[in-house]
């Protein structure tokens, strides 16, 4: 089914693209059975066959150029997911991606600790002349793709992922951060002194809930 689809899209009158993008990504599911047709039973987590699954780990195609397609190449419920058992599905999808004459270029995926660890497994053991590096940090530097099979992949973090976990370990800070003195257009006056990332949010919601008049 997925050959015959890159077939059709690789056709000259085609307006699709092979080339795609792989993102990476957990959604959250009710922890229970569910009994549909054709006698199949959806519940069982794929990495721990006597759990029931809490997400779906899904895998989807989405074309860089030409008309906009999304393909979910694979989906597995899962529970308490390890970076191994994401690491080796990962691995799958590009071969079957790539049996299926589809290229994917980049890898997209979020900031989990857990695909965390899969970069840094990919980026490091599968790169030789990195492990002369100094340290885990150093090595992860300069490296953005690794070797699968002949083919180099790139593999990156998603930015609004990334922004909304800086976002998070800002909002969850206690440090203290010195600003200078602010004049707005408004003509307010705001003295240079200390706050933290907190008083921000409690100011913003005081706001929206009407307790700060202007």
């Amino acid at each position: 089914m997925l050959k015959k689809l890159s077939e059709m899209m690789s056709d000259d009158d085609s307006n699709f693209s092979t080339l795609v993008t792989l993102h990476i990504d957990e959604i959250n599911i009710f922890a229970r059975h569910l009994f549909r047709s054709h006698k199949c039973i959806f519940g069982p987590a794929h990495n721990e066959r006597n759990s029931l699954a809490d997400s779906m780990l899904v895998f989807l195609m989405s074309t860089l150029t030409g008309k906009k397609l999304s393909i979910n190449l694979c989906s597995k419920p899962v529970k308490k997911l390890k970076n191994e058992c994401l690491h080796d599905l990962m691995l799958k999808c590009l071969d079957k991606a790539t049996e299926c004459n589809f290229e994917i270029v980049p890898i997209i995926m979020d900031c989990h600790a857990t695909n965390v660890k899969v970069m840094k497994k990919v980026l490091i053991l599968t790169n030789p002349v990195m492990n002369n590096a100094p340290t885990p940090v150093a090595r992860m530097k300069f490296e953005t793709s690794f070797m699968h099979n002949n083919n180099e992949r790139f593999i990156m973090f998603c930015v609004p992922h990334m922004l909304k976990s800086f976002r998070n370990g800002l909002f969850s800070s206690n440090n203290y951060y010195q600003y200078p003195r602010l004049v707005l257009s408004t003509g307010f006056v705001l003295e240079a002194g200390t706050c933290t990332v907190s008083w921000v949010r409690k100011l913003y919601h005081e706001n929206c809930e009407g307790v700060i008049v202007s």
